[in-house]
């Protein structure tokens, strides 16, 4: 959808996209009875014993991933005051999951 020229202090329509409500569910409540899939992935993969509730923080993703809002956010002030580093999200979690992978924390990638 083209949008005409905004004159100063003119707001643009939202896109429909950010006028949707958000879905909300439980990642935790989701995911409590999936200690023996791991364990037998872990065995199959020969993965460290962790203990289920330390692969990963549940709640945590609860709390990231299913907010009652969209979080939509911007780096702009950040660059206007001097903060011109950034790190390319997308490589820096593919290291991140290559690393887990070398440290036997996840399975390798499927082939």
């Amino acid at each position: 959808m083209a949008h005409a020229p905004r004159q100063p202090g003119q707001s643009r329509p939202a896109p429909s996209i950010w006028t949707q409500p958000t879905r909300s569910r439980s990642h935790s409540a989701s995911t409590a009875d999936k200690e023996p899939v791991w364990k037998s992935l872990a065995r199959k993969h020969g993965l460290l014993d962790l203990p289920y509730e330390q692969v990963a923080s549940w709640y945590f993703g609860d709390a990231i991933f299913y907010m009652e809002y969209d979080n939509i956010t911007s780096t702009i002030n950040a660059r206007r005051a001097g903060f011109h580093d950034c790190i390319d999200t997308e490589a820096m979690f593919l290291n991140f999951f290559e690393e887990l992978r070398r440290r036997k924390v996840i399975p390798p990638e499927a082939k």
